[in-house]
């Protein structure tokens, strides 16, 4: 009884029904769960500032592929209350592609426990533009978005070739991005895991010189984060089933998984998710700090 939600197009019409959960008696999607799935992730793609809208709907439909391929489960949402009612029952959230100011402070709250109490986190692109006014989220995520050049190729380097994110990759290779610079250099951040770097002397527009990160890894608590900068010209499921990035990012979900407690079931997780509320339109709140100009 594995469940995978299969992703509504991104658009107007679509992100007015942006939460796909499951309607499965609990108890039977427990077993369910515990006895066919590794693990479960819920993905949240709300957006308060600038939106990847073709980046996010391939995203969602990449996501749904590899969950389908590799046994896990997924779900979709962009409503922050969704979010929170499934905390308890899934094992990593995934920011694909948010951006500003996205979750109140009750929310925030609630996501504060779920990474300390060991729940995963994966950040995607400009998950470093999102929610510049928390500073738990801030050090969650590992630094803040500040501007980027125009995309252009550029060589990537491996710096941690043993993360599951990086072990397939050349040492070297070549990527056409959309380069983000940050506020501050990843690399002076003695809390993280530096699995990635973009060689500044091959491409132009580059702010933090001989080391400049695009992906790392964190512990917080008990639990785990993965972020990774690379993202902005996956435009469809066949750019990512087509290059490295499917690997690089269920490499990124896979290292946040907490590690299974005996009997098997990863943190004891059911992913009971009840019906949270499916095809009705939402609100967006004004962002606090308009800070979002990634594009």
């Amino acid at each position: 009884m594995r469940w995978v939600i299969s992703p509504t197009p991104e658009g107007p019409a679509g992100r007015a029904r942006t939460t796909w959960l499951v309607a499965v008696a609990a108890a039977l999607l427990c077993a369910a769960h515990s006895a066919s799935a590794d693990f479960s992730v819920l993905v949240f793609d709300k957006t308060a500032g600038f939106r990847h809208f073709a980046q996010i709907s391939a995203g969602k439909t990449a996501l749904a592929r590899l969950a389908a391929t590799h046994g896990f489960d997924v779900a979709f949402t962009d409503d922050e209350n969704d979010l929170a009612a499934a905390l308890a029952e899934v094992d990593a959230v995934v920011f694909l592609f948010t951006s500003g100011d996205i979750l109140s402070p009750a929310r925030e709250a609630d996501f504060e426990q779920f990474i300390l109490g060991g729940g995963g986190f994966v950040g995607i692109h400009s998950a470093t533009d999102t929610e510049y006014d928390w500073p738990f989220y801030g050090e969650l995520v590992g630094a803040y978005f500040s501007n980027h050049p125009a995309i252009q190729d550029a060589t990537v380097h491996v710096v941690d070739a043993a993360h599951p994110s990086t072990s397939h990759l050349a040492p070297s290779f070549v990527h056409n991005e959309e380069w983000y610079n940050f506020a501050t250099n990843p690399a002076r951040n003695p809390g993280l895991d530096i699995l990635l770097e973009v060689d500044e002397s091959t491409y132009t527009g580059g702010e933090h010189g001989a080391s400049h990160p695009v992906a790392w890894a964190r512990t917080m608590g008990a639990g785990r984060a993965w972020y990774t900068a690379l993202g902005h010209t996956f435009t469809s499921d066949a750019d990512w089933q087509g290059s490295f990035f499917d690997q690089h990012v269920l490499g990124g979900i896979q290292s946040v998984i907490p590690a299974p407690e005996p009997g098997g079931a990863s943190l004891g997780r059911s992913f009971a998710l009840a019906i949270l509320g499916i095809g009705r339109a939402r609100a967006r709140g004004a962002n606090r700090r308009p800070r979002s100009s990634n594009g």
